[in-house]
């Protein structure tokens, strides 16, 4: 494939050669490394094609063999210019064609960011255009480095981030460093209380007084961890007692109820065929639509909207917004697709459970299919952190205070 684009960039010529001795010809172009191909016999004598070069080489050959070469056709970018010579407008667009892609390619029209979690994409597009980061910024002007070190040091949960520059895009990648969460502020004095009936399944207490140990059965709204802790001075001598936050990681085995209910019966989308389109030209910040199809959408009840957009990234953008009519009709689901569906819409509620740690230890949730719908209930046995709270109230704290000033520790 290289050598045939090389062939042609250098120009080549198809040529019948008839005469005397052809054969002859033939040899003598072998002996001199004069390269022929596409060789072929006619009722005249042979064709051939060879390049520019060598078919300058051929008067000595010719006068020998007593042949006579005629040129049936030119190929390549040499006899294509010499074509094109005399048109000055398409030379002159296309110097201005090659000159403005040149222009084009020493801006940046595309920032595009990866990898972080904590921050949005506007947030960290938004510092970047304070540092002059942004399409339509000339790449000599954007020095990767600084902005590396920029990002990082605005941000100090960003472990490692890279800038790069690649084609008319600027590419920033992120890493977030797992940074130790801010402390919880302290709250109000209060009880951490069992949230349902259960089990006790682990007991860490970092502030309280622990009232439950692991195994434990509880019932919902015991105290786990007691807000009301006591202030000891030496001999173990209760020197008074104080109300406190309580904090601590308890998790808590007990069963959860599930139940969801999926209608058979739904309302369909039904495309009609009907499409209008809408094209719109964008260039640095401005619109240009054409043929507005939202008035010839005036019959039109329900509809889709579907935005294309270019894929090259340069200062002017074509957008292609289509619009599909539909309408909805009554339909009803197969056993197998609602099914499928209440056990979709189930994995996403495990996924949910697990964000927020909450493990699952038994699942006895159970499909049932009726004749106008699937029912999906049941109970999890599963293990929860507690995260329920009970204020300390002022008569309880007061009630307390008086116990502890009339020497009554209990």
């Amino acid at each position: 494939m290289l050598k045939r684009f090389v062939t042609w960039c250098l120009g080549y010529v198809c040529v019948i050669i008839y005469g005397y001795f052809p054969e002859r010809f033939l040899n003598l172009c072998n002996a001199r490394k004069i390269k022929l191909w596409n060789v072929g016999r006619t009722e005249k004598g042979y064709i051939l094609s060879m390049s520019v070069k060598d078919y300058k080489k051929l008067r000595p050959i010719v006068r020998k063999t007593k042949t006579r070469p005629w040129i049936l056709k030119k190929r390549g970018l040499p006899f294509v210019l010499k074509r094109l010579r005399p048109r000055v407008g398409l030379w002159a667009g296309a110097l201005l064609f090659a000159a403005l892609i040149y222009g084009y390619s020493q801006f940046i029209w595309s920032v595009e960011i990866s990898g972080q979690y904590s921050h949005t994409s506007v947030e960290l597009k938004k510092y970047l255009k304070s540092l002059e980061v942004y399409p339509g910024t000339r790449k000599a002007l954007l020095d990767c480095t600084g902005i590396e070190e920029s990002l990082r040091k605005e941000y100090k949960d960003i472990g490692w981030v890279s800038a790069e520059i690649r084609g008319s895009k600027m590419l920033i990648r992120i890493r977030e460093t797992n940074l130790a969460k801010e402390k919880k502020k302290e709250g109000a004095p209060a009880h951490l209380i069992a949230p349902a009936s259960g089990e006790i399944a682990s007991v860490i207490v970092r502030k309280g007084t622990l009232t439950v140990r692991k195994g434990d059965k509880v019932e919902a709204g015991d105290i786990l961890i007691n807000g009301v802790v006591d202030i000891v001075g030496d001999n173990e001598l209760l020197l008074r007692k104080e109300a406190v936050e309580a904090d601590g990681d308890i998790y808590l085995n007990t069963w959860i109820s599930y139940h969801q209910e999926y209608p058979l019966k739904y309302k369909r989308k039904e495309y009609t065929g009907k499409i209008k389109k809408k094209y719109t030209i964008r260039c640095l910040g401005y619109e240009i639509s054409f043929d507005n199809p939202l008035k010839s959408l005036e019959n039109w009840t329900q509809y889709d909207i579907i935005g294309k957009r270019s894929i090259l990234y340069s200062p002017v953008e074509l957008v292609t917004t289509e619009y599909r009519e539909y309408r909805k009709k009554d339909a009803v689901y197969s056993e197998k697709e609602i099914t499928q569906m209440a056990k979709d819409w189930f994995t996403v509620y495990l996924k949910e459970l697990e964000e927020k740690k909450i493990k699952v230890l038994d699942n006895q949730v159970k499909l049932t299919v009726t004749a106008d719908k699937c029912i999906a209930a049941g109970s999890l046995y599963v293990s929860e952190p507690v995260q329920t709270y009970r204020k300390i109230t002022d008569n309880e704290w007061r009630n307390i205070e008086t116990d502890e000033y009339s020497r009554n520790n209990n």
